[in-house]
């Protein structure tokens, strides 16, 4: 249990784990788990009451001077509706685990989480209106098969199926709150990995990385003025917050060693080279109407990399 000064609140955050040897000789196990954590309170939520009004005023000074009659132009306001309280994140898992021939196991996991009472906002010509009341929900069946050192050969290879949807936390105009709850910037339905070395006759080890995960999704911002920030489709039509994908990215990696063994000393050069395929990965891509889609980041290219470790 926490206590929050800010929020003023007594936190209590429950965590239970179980797990049960299904056949009582350690070659099945069901395992499950359950628990509350809390979330920090963003920063930003702290300023919101300090400066209630900002008021823009024209003043019809003279030349030379800064007083004369003054004219109200606008005022804007910062709100928060309710009280201010701490995110929390509620999740857990169901798994079971079978023992495998060849020092193997296959490992498949249920997976969901759910963060709750985050902050959300609007804004409106006058005034940027902040509430506690946004999620974040996730759900995941994670695969994995571990293939333990022995015959010197080891392998882990894993693959995740997930669905990441929530609330943004960006400010959003009225236009845009029917499209708060959509996929989050991070949702990747695909993701997987497969990590394996082998040690050659001669205590060369030789070890690969493969890589393969889904493009982020992103969404278009609208260019006409006024509604600089609603979400279009890519023929300027109306439409929801992340419709659309980045490519999918993937990638290979190969590495090289060995040791050398000379009196109290161990001498290990390794060699590596990075996507090894060469791919042009792309991590995020624009937004803006004009220039949607167009790649805004992108991962780093084939590469070599040599080193030298020096035990004693």
């Amino acid at each position: 249990a926490d206590y929050q000064d800010v929020v003023g609140d007594i936190i209590v955050q429950p965590r239970i784990g179980m797990s049960y040897d299904v056949t009582g000789n350690g070659s099945n196990k069901l395992s499950a788990s359950w628990g509350i954590m809390h979330q920090v309170v963003p920063g930003t939520a702290y300023s919101v009451g300090i400066l209630e009004v900002q008021r823009l005023y024209r003043v019809a000074a003279p030349i030379g001077s800064l007083t004369g009659p003054e004219t109200l132009l606008s005022e804007f306001r910062n709100t928060r509706l309710g009280d201010l309280k701490n995110p929390k994140t509620y999740s857990g898992t169901v798994s079971y685990e079978r023992a495998l021939p060849f020092d193997t196991r296959a490992t498949a996991t249920f997976a969901w989480s759910q963060i709750r009472e985050q902050q959300i906002a609007t804004r409106y010509p006058d005034r940027l209106e902040y509430a506690i009341g946004g999620e974040t929900n996730y759900k995941g069946l994670e695969l994995s098969l571990r293939k333990y050192l022995t015959e010197r050969f080891q392998m882990l290879a894993s693959y995740t199926l997930s669905r990441t949807e929530g609330d943004t936390p960006s400010t959003l105009t009225p236009l845009q709150v029917p499209y708060r709850y959509a996929l989050m910037d991070w949702d990747s339905p695909h993701s997987s990995r497969v990590t394996a070395s082998y040690l050659l006759p001669g205590d060369i080890d030789i070890s690969g990385v493969f890589k393969y995960v889904t493009g982020r999704p992103y969404d278009i911002n609208n260019a006409q003025v006024g509604t600089a920030e609603a979400y279009v489709d890519k023929d300027g039509r109306p439409a929801g917050r992340n419709i659309y994908r980045s490519s999918n990215i993937s990638s290979i990696d190969f590495a090289v060693a060995r040791d050398f063994r000379s009196g109290r000393f161990t001498f290990h050069p390794t060699v590596q080279i990075l996507n090894v395929t060469n791919k042009v990965n792309v991590i995020s891509v624009q937004s803006a109407f004009t220039a949607q889609g167009r790649p805004s980041r992108v991962d780093l290219g084939r590469q070599v990399q040599f080193g030298f470790d020096v035990k004693f």
